[in-house]
Protein backbone atom coordinates (compact mmCIF):
# COMPACT_ATOMS: atom_id res chain seq x y z
CA UNK A 1 0.00 0.00 0.00
CA UNK A 2 1.13 3.74 -0.72
CA UNK A 3 1.92 6.17 1.63
CA UNK A 4 -0.19 8.73 -1.37
CA UNK A 5 -3.59 7.02 0.26
CA UNK A 6 -3.04 7.92 3.69
CA UNK A 7 -4.84 11.17 5.01
CA UNK A 8 -5.07 12.97 8.43
CA UNK A 9 -8.08 14.26 9.09
CA UNK A 10 -9.03 17.32 11.11
CA UNK A 11 -12.23 19.86 11.81
CA UNK A 12 -11.71 23.16 11.78
CA UNK A 13 -13.26 26.23 13.51
CA UNK A 14 -13.02 28.36 10.26
CA UNK A 15 -11.05 27.94 7.13
CA UNK A 16 -8.52 29.98 7.22
CA UNK A 17 -7.82 29.59 11.18
CA UNK A 18 -6.04 26.31 11.09
CA UNK A 19 -6.73 25.51 14.68
CA UNK A 20 -8.11 22.16 15.16
CA UNK A 21 -11.85 21.75 17.18
CA UNK A 22 -10.87 18.78 19.63
CA UNK A 23 -14.13 17.56 20.25
CA UNK A 24 -16.39 18.10 17.15
CA UNK A 25 -18.90 16.53 18.72
CA UNK A 26 -19.92 19.12 21.26
CA UNK A 27 -19.32 22.14 18.98
CA UNK A 28 -22.63 24.83 19.14
CA UNK A 29 -24.69 26.09 16.00
CA UNK A 30 -22.23 27.50 13.38
CA UNK A 31 -20.45 26.42 9.66
CA UNK A 32 -17.36 24.35 10.16
CA UNK A 33 -14.56 22.90 8.12
CA UNK A 34 -13.62 19.56 7.81
CA UNK A 35 -9.91 19.47 6.23
CA UNK A 36 -8.20 15.95 4.66
CA UNK A 37 -4.82 16.06 4.15
CA UNK A 38 -3.04 13.37 1.82
CA UNK A 39 0.39 12.10 2.56
CA UNK A 40 1.00 14.43 -0.84
CA UNK A 41 0.19 17.14 0.74
CA UNK A 42 -2.83 17.56 -0.97
CA UNK A 43 -5.41 18.45 1.07
CA UNK A 44 -9.90 19.33 0.82
CA UNK A 45 -11.80 21.30 2.72
CA UNK A 46 -15.40 20.97 2.98
CA UNK A 47 -17.94 23.12 5.24
CA UNK A 48 -20.37 21.65 7.33
CA UNK A 49 -23.05 23.54 8.75
CA UNK A 50 -24.44 22.61 12.18
CA UNK A 51 -27.87 23.52 13.57
CA UNK A 52 -28.83 23.55 16.64
CA UNK A 53 -32.73 23.16 16.81
CA UNK A 54 -34.50 24.49 19.81
CA UNK A 55 -36.46 21.78 22.00
CA UNK A 56 -40.48 21.79 21.45
CA UNK A 57 -42.54 23.16 23.91
CA UNK A 58 -46.37 22.56 24.15
CA UNK A 59 -49.57 24.02 25.94
CA UNK A 60 -52.47 21.71 25.92
CA UNK A 61 -56.43 22.40 25.82
CA UNK A 62 -58.98 20.26 26.29
CA UNK A 63 -62.67 20.24 25.31
CA UNK A 64 -65.05 18.34 26.89
CA UNK A 65 -67.06 15.43 25.31
CA UNK A 66 -70.63 17.07 24.55
CA UNK A 67 -72.88 13.73 25.58
CA UNK A 68 -72.32 11.46 29.14
CA UNK A 69 -69.79 8.50 27.32
CA UNK A 70 -69.66 10.20 24.46
CA UNK A 71 -66.81 10.17 22.76
CA UNK A 72 -66.36 13.53 20.70
CA UNK A 73 -64.23 15.49 22.95
CA UNK A 74 -60.74 16.52 22.14
CA UNK A 75 -56.93 17.85 23.03
CA UNK A 76 -55.21 20.55 21.36
CA UNK A 77 -51.84 20.88 21.69
CA UNK A 78 -49.68 24.33 20.20
CA UNK A 79 -47.04 25.41 20.29
CA UNK A 80 -45.19 24.07 18.35
CA UNK A 81 -43.42 25.12 14.64
CA UNK A 82 -46.17 25.57 11.39
CA UNK A 83 -46.13 22.97 9.67
CA UNK A 84 -43.99 20.41 10.97
CA UNK A 85 -43.84 16.97 11.73
CA UNK A 86 -43.73 15.77 15.22
CA UNK A 87 -44.14 12.27 16.29
CA UNK A 88 -46.55 12.50 19.57
CA UNK A 89 -47.53 10.20 22.60
CA UNK A 90 -49.50 10.36 25.10
CA UNK A 91 -51.27 7.90 27.89
CA UNK A 92 -54.67 7.30 29.09
CA UNK A 93 -54.92 6.82 32.45
CA UNK A 94 -56.58 4.36 34.89
CA UNK A 95 -55.31 1.93 33.35
CA UNK A 96 -52.86 3.34 31.73
CA UNK A 97 -52.14 3.00 28.33
CA UNK A 98 -50.13 4.67 25.97
CA UNK A 99 -51.26 5.98 22.35
CA UNK A 100 -48.61 6.26 19.96
CA UNK A 101 -46.01 7.12 19.37
CA UNK A 102 -47.96 8.46 16.13
CA UNK A 103 -46.50 10.70 13.51
CA UNK A 104 -48.52 14.06 13.53
CA UNK A 105 -48.07 17.34 11.08
CA UNK A 106 -48.88 20.73 12.58
CA UNK A 107 -51.51 23.42 10.73
CA UNK A 108 -50.60 26.59 9.57
CA UNK A 109 -50.84 27.47 13.64
CA UNK A 110 -47.76 25.24 14.68
CA UNK A 111 -51.21 23.26 16.47
CA UNK A 112 -52.50 19.74 15.86
CA UNK A 113 -55.72 18.32 17.59
CA UNK A 114 -56.14 14.57 19.27
CA UNK A 115 -60.12 13.80 18.50
CA UNK A 116 -62.46 10.98 19.34
CA UNK A 117 -61.70 11.33 23.19
CA UNK A 118 -64.31 10.58 26.44
CA UNK A 119 -63.84 11.62 29.69
CA UNK A 120 -61.22 10.76 31.69
CA UNK A 121 -57.51 11.40 32.48
CA UNK A 122 -55.07 12.22 29.44
CA UNK A 123 -51.09 12.44 30.53
CA UNK A 124 -47.58 12.38 29.53
CA UNK A 125 -48.88 14.27 26.49
CA UNK A 126 -45.21 14.97 24.37
CA UNK A 127 -44.11 15.39 21.25
CA UNK A 128 -40.75 14.39 19.70
CA UNK A 129 -38.77 16.12 17.17
CA UNK A 130 -36.02 13.97 15.72
CA UNK A 131 -34.91 12.55 19.54
CA UNK A 132 -35.84 16.12 20.90
CA UNK A 133 -38.81 15.70 23.26
CA UNK A 134 -41.01 18.80 24.31
CA UNK A 135 -42.33 18.98 28.00
CA UNK A 136 -45.14 16.52 28.76
CA UNK A 137 -48.57 18.09 29.53
CA UNK A 138 -51.97 16.45 30.74
CA UNK A 139 -55.19 17.37 30.42
CA UNK A 140 -58.70 15.90 31.87
CA UNK A 141 -61.72 15.10 30.18
CA UNK A 142 -65.19 15.67 31.72
CA UNK A 143 -68.69 14.24 30.49
CA UNK A 144 -71.42 16.73 30.66
CA UNK A 145 -73.33 17.24 33.95
CA UNK A 146 -76.36 14.98 34.58
CA UNK A 147 -79.79 16.49 33.77
CA UNK A 148 -81.48 18.18 36.95
CA UNK A 149 -85.29 17.27 37.17
CA UNK A 150 -87.85 18.26 39.72
CA UNK A 151 -90.66 15.86 40.18
CA UNK A 152 -93.65 16.79 42.27
CA UNK A 153 -97.41 15.76 42.01
CA UNK A 154 -100.92 16.07 42.99
CA UNK A 155 -102.78 13.31 44.43
CA UNK A 156 -105.87 12.12 43.45
CA UNK A 157 -109.43 13.49 44.60
CA UNK A 158 -110.98 10.68 46.59
CA UNK A 159 -112.60 7.48 43.86
CA UNK A 160 -111.23 9.31 40.89
CA UNK A 161 -108.37 9.06 38.16
CA UNK A 162 -107.31 12.77 38.63
CA UNK A 163 -104.06 12.56 40.11
CA UNK A 164 -100.97 14.45 38.16
CA UNK A 165 -97.53 14.03 38.30
CA UNK A 166 -95.30 17.23 37.59
CA UNK A 167 -91.32 17.13 35.64
CA UNK A 168 -90.00 20.20 35.54
CA UNK A 169 -86.37 21.03 34.15
CA UNK A 170 -86.68 18.93 31.04
CA UNK A 171 -85.40 20.04 27.94
CA UNK A 172 -85.60 18.99 24.03
CA UNK A 173 -82.88 16.92 22.97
Amino acid sequence: ASDVYKRQTQALADAGAGSDVVTPSAVGAGTYYIRSEFATGCYVTEAVTVTVNPLPSIKTVGTNPTSCGGSDGLITVSGLLASTTYTQTYYTDLPPIVQGPTSITTDASGEYTIIGLSAGGYVDIYVDSLGCESNREAVTLSDPSAPSITVTSQDPDCDKDNGEIYIDGLSDG
